[in-house]
């Protein structure tokens, strides 16, 4: 019974956010995914290995948390960058920063 409610109210609330969010979402995660996987985390890289279209077709939950992880990589990627200038000389595959 709870199961029943729980994806009756969460199923519906889902679509709405689906109808309202969709357009503005495919925009940001087009845009993002067109900038590719280079000034982002090496060890986020693994996120473009879907396509665009198979991207698409994930859930809102699934498109924000891409989203937002790819923008949280690059605001990374970009502090690093600019705190160790000299850092372009290294490798950066294997400059580990910890989760």
């Amino acid at each position: 019974m709870w199961s029943h409610r729980n994806e009756t109210v969460h199923d519906d609330f889902e679509e709405k956010l689906n109808k309202k969010e969709s357009d503005a979402l495919k925009k940001e995660i087009t845009n993002e995914y067109m900038k590719g996987h280079t000034n982002i985390m090496h060890y986020h890289r693994f996120m473009f290995q879907d396509s665009l279209t198979t991207l698409m077709k994930k859930t809102v939950v699934e498109k924000k948390y891409w989203l937002l992880t790819i923008q949280a990589s690059r605001t990374c990627f970009d502090k690093s960058s600019e705190n160790h200038p000299n850092m372009q000389s290294i490798d950066l595959d294997h400059a580990f920063v910890p989760d």
